[in-house]
Formats: C-alpha cells, sequence, structure tokens
C-alpha cells in the first residue's frame, strides 16, 4: 500500500485508484484546456459564438440527461462507467482530431455527443467512489492533496501542449491526450468495486441537489473536477 506522508493515514485502494487515474487525466487534460477553444475557434473560421455554443449546449444537456444517465449506470455498474466515461473521452478526442476532414458543421455533433456522455458515465461514479473511499477523518487533506497535484500540473501541461503544436502539430497533441486516457483506465482495474445504486427520481435529484441540507458538501463536490 503506498503511504503518502501528508496524510494520518494510509489511504485506501480505492482512493489511490482514482487519484492516480485522475491525475493521469489531468496531464491530458491540462494538454486541452486551454487548446480546444482555440482549435475550435480557429477551425470554424474564428467564430466565437460557435464556440461559446458548443459548451453551453453541451453543458445544458449534461445537466438536464445526468439523472437519467445515473440510472443507466445502476444496470452497468459504477467501476465499468467510470472506465466507458474515459474511452468515451478518447472517441470525443478522436471525433474532434478529424474534425477537419469532414465538414465541421455536421463532424462537430458526434464530438458533442461523445463530450456529453463522457462525463455522465464518469462524473457520478466518481464522486461516489472518491465519498465511498475517502477517509471521513483525512477526507479534506485529500482534497487539498489532490487540488495541489492538480495545480501543479496545470503549470507545467500548457507550456509543454504549446510547444507541440508550434514544433509538431494539433494531431501529435490529440494523439499524446488518447494515450494518456487509455493510460488513466489501468488504475482503475485495480480499484475496487463501487456497491452503490441511484435511487433517486428525476425530480428527486433535483429537488436533494438544490434543497438546503446538503449545499455545502454540493458545492465542494462541484470544485472536484
Amino acid at each position: 500500500m503506498i503511504s503518502i506522508n501528508y496524510l494520518s493515514k494510509n489511504p485506501s485502494k480505492g482512493f489511490i485508484s482514482l487519484f492516480l487515474s485522475r491525475i493521469v487525466v489531468y496531464i491530458s487534460i491540462g494538454f486541452f484546456g486551454l487548446f480546444i477553444p482555440i482549435f475550435i475557434f480557429t477551425t470554424f473560421n474564428k467564430n466565437i459564438t460557435i464556440v461559446a455554443s458548443f459548451y453551453l449546449l453541451t453543458s445544458v444537456f449534461y445537466f438536464l440527461l445526468l439523472p437519467l444517465g445515473a440510472k443507466f449506470i445502476n444496470y452497468f455498474g459504477m467501476k465499468k462507467s467510470l472506465i466507458c466515461g474515459n474511452l468515451a473521452n478518447v472517441m470525443f478526442l478522436l471525433c474532434l482530431s478529424l474534425i477537419e476532414i469532414y465538414n465541421p458543421y455536421i463532424a462537430i455533433i458526434p464530438v458533442a455527443i461523445f463530450l456529453i456522455v463522457s462525463r455522465i458515465l464518469y462524473w457520478v461514479p466518481y464522486h461516489t467512489g472518491f465519498a465511498k473511499f475517502s477517509n471521513k477523518e483525512n477526507r479534506s487533506r485529500e482534497i487539498a492533496l489532490r487540488r495541489v497535484s492538480i495545480s501543479f500540473i496545470g503549470i507545467l501541461t500548457p507550456m509543454i501542449a504549446g510547444f507541440i503544436i508550434a514544433k509538431f502539430s494539433y494531431s501529435v497533441l490529440f494523439f499524446m491526450g488518447i494515450i494518456l486516457y487509455f493510460l488513466s483506465i489501468i488504475p482503475l482495474l485495480n480499484m475496487p468495486k463501487i456497491n452503490e445504486l441511484f435511487s433517486w427520481t428525476y425530480k428527486e435529484t433535483w429537488e436533494n441537489l438544490l434543497s438546503k441540507k446538503i449545499e455545502k458538501l454540493f458545492l465542494l463536490y462541484m470544485q472536484m473536477e
């Protein structure tokens, strides 16, 4: 078992799996966080409306479909859903890398679909797994450790990505992102199963998420992307 001295107790096997997988994912996200909007912007002849519409619509559809997706995850299993969420991100990057070959206004549709699917399949089991595998006494430290690691990655990766684009091309960057998403699946294979079921109805989901009772917890988990 890996020991992290910052934590007062050794983290669980499940926490380590989630932590390592998310760090690899964030290296990939660090490469693309700044450059995907730029890529879409230049692909659509510098039309900022297209970029804004893409992110707005994918976010709206994600929030509206999330409770339905959570019900589907009950039949699929949360561990498998996490893995498939990363695979959906692979398809998102693959479709995005091919967008210039086809009609961008048509090719952007599967890009948006895979982005929404990846979010739905990934975030519910991720947050459920984090709540299950993190230690209540250590949770604030485990979240802080995660945030510090992500912040450090966020400083280095955009510079590396800029160098890759300038020296090679977006295609090389997309290829590296796809490889990283595949690598992020490896720690998840060793993660214990998450034996939890989503029981709220569509209406109950929004009633509970917007209730004062869990407002602080909801805001905390919103910071854990």
